[in-house]
């Protein structure tokens, strides 16, 4: 299977705000029977499950189709194979790779096409040849693609020619399952009271719920204090309350610290592996705990520009997914800055 699952550590779960989109991913499993193709367009807030939805349908292919070609990128690797493809003249081949014989189609954040026409074009040709094979295609972003500036009036409408459904973040009662979904696959020995509590204290969705709980299996790990959870709890609660987002130096001086690599190569032009993880990490937390825009990101990191920085955001954000290792380095420079009396648990989680 081309284009196989990005691995879900924690599984899937279905809740009453993403209950309809789960009912028209559903529609796109393999060997399901369905009148006509319908293209298929999730969008909501981050946190809210757009990308575990993405992970359900992928295993769905994986188990059901392990032959199938499957092509699921996100908007910014498609427009940059596209770039890459017509600086190399291999457009047809690119071209191909997504149309030929292709049973699943998934591009995630197409708002990240804003002002890409070509790109734009692309995927338009693309789903319309997957219409005409009995292909699917799912899309994911931000918001209903009529509000994403920037967006062709053709892809607008493929969209909304198909299903296009909004998922919400979790209310209440959605955060205390997930909690209690997430803490059973961390091994934490947590009561109900406990997860009530921590759904309340937490806000967003399942990357800051899931966030919290790593903290916590952190802090837990530091303690010899028996029966101390509600204390940990509380612990950090207070913590969170009074604590304060780092800057862009003292994000980048931890990730200086983690990966032993001086700030001025951080911040300079070496393209060694090492020196742009670092940098790309950097970046990510920077984008993550602070308010700066793109271009004030990009002017610290060597005057970048914002579509640089973007892009490596992305890249960050999509190698969390079935990357260990690069989790493992995004929770100890978090650590390492919580230690220091800064809030950053949105970062902790994966998505």
């Amino acid at each position: 299977m081309s284009g196989g699952p990005r691995s879900g550590q924690h599984g899937f779960l279905k809740l009453s705000e993403n209950r309809l989109a789960c009912q028209a991913v559903r529609r796109m499993f393999p060997n399901v029977r369905r009148k006509q193709l319908e293209v298929v367009t999730i969008y909501g807030p981050a946190g809210c499950g757009k990308s575990e939805l993405v992970r359900e349908l992928l295993r769905q292919w994986h188990d059901g189709r392990p032959d199938a070609k499957v092509r699921c990128v996100t908007a910014s690797e498609f427009a940059a194979q596209l770039a890459e493809a017509v600086d190399s003249g291999g457009v047809p081949q690119f071209q191909d790779r997504y149309r030929k014989d292709v049973e699943l189609v998934v591009i995630e954040d197409i708002q990240a096409l804003a002002d890409r026409p070509a790109a734009q074009r692309e995927l338009t040709v693309t789903m319309d040849s997957a219409a005409r094979n009995g292909g699917h295609v799912l899309l994911t972003a931000n918001r209903s693609p009529g509000e994403l500036a920037g967006l062709s009036p053709r892809l607008v409408n493929r969209c909304h020619g198909g299903i296009s459904i909004g998922i919400t973040l979790p209310e209440l009662e959605s955060r205390t399952k997930l909690v209690r979904h997430f803490a059973q696959h961390e091994q934490l020995p947590l009561t109900t009271r406990h997860c009530e509590k921590i759904a309340q204290a937490v806000d967003g969705g399942g990357r800051e719920l899931l966030g919290f709980l790593r903290t916590l299996t952190t802090q837990l790990s530091l303690t010899s204090q028996s029966g101390s959870i509600a204390k940990v709890i509380d612990q950090i609660m207070a913590r969170q309350e009074t604590g304060i987002s780092p800057d862009i130096s003292q994000i980048t001086k931890a990730a200086s610290r983690h990966f032993e690599i001086p700030v001025k190569e951080i911040q300079g032009t070496k393209r060694a592996q090492p020196i742009a993880l670092a940098r790309h990490v950097s970046m990510y937390l920077t984008r993550e705990l602070t308010k700066l825009q793109l271009k004030e990101i990009g002017k610290y990191f060597g005057g970048r520009s914002h579509s640089t920085v973007l892009h490596s955001c992305q890249q960050i954000e999509d190698r969390k997914k079935d990357d260990a290792k690069l989790v493992w380095h995004l929770e100890q420079i978090c650590d390492q800055l919580e230690s220091r009396g800064f809030r950053c648990l949105r970062s902790l989680a994966d998505s």
